[in-house]
């Protein structure tokens, strides 16, 4: 059954000279170099009956992606690269999950960059685009004949990207008769729950300056003050007046009510969308039960998506 249009089609034209594979799903998250490390010391090769590896994970940490009336961190001088873009933190564990994948599927791929070995495919949005070219920098630094520059050790590896005319695995745009309505029945659920902290909400608006009239809104200041944490930044000083904890449980509604329906994680939840997705890209790849009679060297592709996918 092929579902892709010929617009998405003609996307991946440049994709279609791969070789055959057994898909095996990885599931990846974001690694901190710490934890890097010692997966390095610690992770197991690959097993010799590996054919092919599909790693699916999401981009590194970055900045807020807005800011609000009483944030101090709304300069530019804080986050030099803009909102949203990777921050130091981010680029380092892109890096070192780089290198954890060298450790653990060295000698399954070559240690020489290889086209025909790997495959990237990002969505359309700087700091996966970024993550993805870190994370090749740990996994291939150029060894041999590749070595260009003995003070640098990177090499250029093609990305692979989704233009948003052409992207129909990260971010499909077309409507969903059954997701309306679940969302529907989910934000009634959503809008109650958050009735019964109106008053929390109302302080918490004044406090921040913030229009707090959504979850989403309420998320977006959460996460604006989670990043600040993980940046050992300065609280702001409106939080003393806040519950933290409190609002640490109504950002968590919406994705604990996201996990109670059936439907709107088959239709709509991060990696489940990915990998419906990712099934779609195989199709532009040849014979795939026939790898498991070839001694073929492995393959191995890379998908990063954005948190807003």
């Amino acid at each position: 059954m092929r579902l892709l249009t010929n617009t998405s089609s003609t996307c991946f034209d440049k994709l279609k000279n791969k070789s055959a594979f057994f898909v095996v799903i990885l599931v990846v998250s974001i690694l901190t170099a710490s934890a890097g490390l010692l997966l390095l010391k610690n992770s197991p090769k690959a097993e010799q009956s590996l054919r092919f590896v599909s790693i699916i994970h999401r981009h590194g940490e970055r900045a807020p992606k807005g800011t609000y009336p009483m944030d101090p961190y709304e300069a530019e001088s804080f986050w030099p690269e803009g909102l949203g873009a990777l921050v130091a933190q981010g680029k380092v564990s892109m890096h070192a999950l780089g290198r954890f994948l060298r450790h653990r599927y060295d000698g399954f791929i070559s240690s020489a960059y290889i086209p025909a070995e790997i495959s990237v495919l990002t969505d359309y949005v700087d700091r996966t685009i970024m993550s993805a070219q870190l994370v090749l920098a740990g996994l291939y630094p150029p060894v041999r004949i590749q070595i260009w520059n003995p003070d640098l050790p990177w090499q250029p590896i093609p990305v692979h990207t989704l233009p948003p005319q052409c992207d129909e695995i990260f971010r499909v745009r077309k409507r969903c008769p059954l997701l309306s309505e679940e969302e529907k029945r989910r934000n009634a659920i959503l809008d109650l729950e958050l009735n019964k902290h109106k008053d929390f909400i109302a302080n918490l608006s004044k406090i921040s300056g913030a229009e707090l009239s959504s979850i989403k809104s309420i998320k977006f200041l959460y996460d604006n003050l989670l990043i600040v944490e993980q940046q050992k930044l300065p609280p702001p000083k409106w939080t003393e007046q806040l519950n933290q904890e409190k609002l640490r449980e109504l950002a968590k509604i919406d994705f604990l009510e996201l996990h109670t329906s059936a439907t709107m994680l088959k239709l709509q939840t991060g990696i489940f969308s990915v990998l419906q997705g990712f099934a779609l890209w195989l199709d532009f790849w040849n014979g795939v039960c026939s790898v498991l009679n070839l001694s073929d060297p492995g393959a191995i592709s890379i998908v990063k998506i954005t948190d807003e996918a």
